[in-house]
């Protein structure tokens, strides 16, 4: 996958709803806003994520993506415009992806073994604290109270699981690689994820 994205894909200029054009040009927008989203997710170095979420009039416990609650989130920003000026959180994202970048280094050099149990629920714990912050220091109007699921809640044909493999091949195409890339449990998105990101040389 690509180094942590030192400049971000602007996607912080609101877009001025369409007073006229009728379905069509509304249906248009809404495709090219969640081509911005899909553009500015496939950039960052997060894996989907398991949320807990509540469904249903009964308020069931459910797990969704990170990715479809950062992808609203995104739409939303560039429809509403943000709570600062672009530089700062342009500033913001950039810091709290370095911050990310820096600790999973510090694990991957920790000692343990990259293979045990205790290394790979570091790591997912490394980046649930930091999707976290990222997500809250700036996409506001969401929600803040994020919890996640444990890793092995997520079933193999769960949406998440799709979202790693195709996620991790536009991010290869991204850096210029090709191939493909598929996993057989969610802990193997962890691993592969933390393992890129935590050796990632400085550019």
């Amino acid at each position: 996958m690509p180094p942590v994205p030192l400049q971000q894909v602007d996607e912080t200029e609101p877009t001025e709803p369409d007073a006229g054009g009728g379905d069509l040009a509304q249906l248009i927008k809404l495709r090219d806003l969640d081509a911005l989203a899909s553009m500015v997710i496939t950039a960052l170095p997060f894996p989907p994520l398991p949320l807990m979420v509540l469904q249903g009039t009964e308020a069931a416990d459910a797990m969704a993506s990170s990715f479809d609650l950062l992808k609203q989130a995104i739409v939303m920003q560039r429809v509403t415009g943000t709570h600062g000026s672009p530089e700062q959180i342009a500033k913001q994202k950039t810091s709290r992806l370095r911050a990310l970048q820096e600790e999973m280094q510090r694990h991957c050099c920790s000692g343990l073994h990259a293979d045990s149990d205790e290394w790979v629920e570091g790591a997912y714990v490394i980046y649930g604290t930091h999707f976290r912050a990222y997500f809250v220091e700036n996409y506001p109007t969401c929600s803040r109270d994020l919890r996640f699921q444990p890793m092995s809640s997520v079933p193999p044909a769960h949406v998440i699981m799709q979202q790693a493999a195709s996620h991790a091949k536009a991010s290869l195409i991204l850096a210029g690689a090709s191939g493909s890339v598929e996993f057989a449990q969610y802990d193997d998105v962890v691993k592969y994820y933390a393992r890129d990101l935590g050796t990632l040389m400085d550019t």
